[in-house]
């Protein structure tokens, strides 16, 4: 598989991943104020299995580390909680006081 690669569609409110230059996946966002909810990941049939839902994650989550440190992350989705929970460099992103993004 080629490399995938995750951009900020802000007009349809969604991270896409691309590989070769076809959407393989998304995982779709609110903002509002200061807070990013991102609420579902999706992976496109045929891709499935391929690792994309992960790489997804972490890209976006490094991505607003840097260009929107400020922003507070709600992780409605829960592939994305799930990710939070086992990936701890990413907890300051997050509400301190959500006790479902506990480390499992």
């Amino acid at each position: 598989m080629s490399e995938v690669t995750v951009v900020n569609n802000p007009t349809e409110s969604r991270f896409e991943a691309q590989v070769d230059g076809l959407m393989v996946g998304r995982v779709d966002y609110v903002t509002s104020g200061s807070t990013i909810d991102l609420q579902h990941t999706v992976v496109e049939p045929g891709h499935e299995g391929e690792g994309i839902a992960a790489t997804m994650a972490r890209q976006v989550l490094e991505r607003l580390q840097v260009d929107k440190p400020r922003l507070t992350v709600i992780p409605t989705c829960p592939y994305i909680k799930r990710f939070l929970s086992k990936n701890p460099e990413f907890q300051a992103l997050t509400d301190p006081e959500d006790p479902s993004l506990a480390a499992e």
